[in-house]
């Protein structure tokens, strides 16, 4: 991961952020399975459904925002 921080002239700072692909996979295939934990998924216990399953029925964004808490 690389971190970049540029200083603003209103006290505040610009920070870009580079994440490795391996580590952008990881989080969102464990993201994927918090959301198959609380999901009904049919066909599947909870907690149970593969990534594909989970990524088809609720969509890239659904896996983006569930890394986040």
């Amino acid at each position: 991961m690389k971190i970049e921080t540029t200083p603003r002239e209103d006290h505040q700072t610009t920070m870009t952020v580079e994440v490795d692909p391996e580590q952008l996979e990881s989080a969102r295939r464990r993201a994927a399975r918090k959301i198959a934990e609380h999901a009904k998924i049919p066909g599947f216990r909870p907690g149970k459904a593969p990534y594909d399953v989970v990524r088809r029925m609720y969509g890239d964004s659904a896996i983006t925002e569930g890394g986040a808490g």
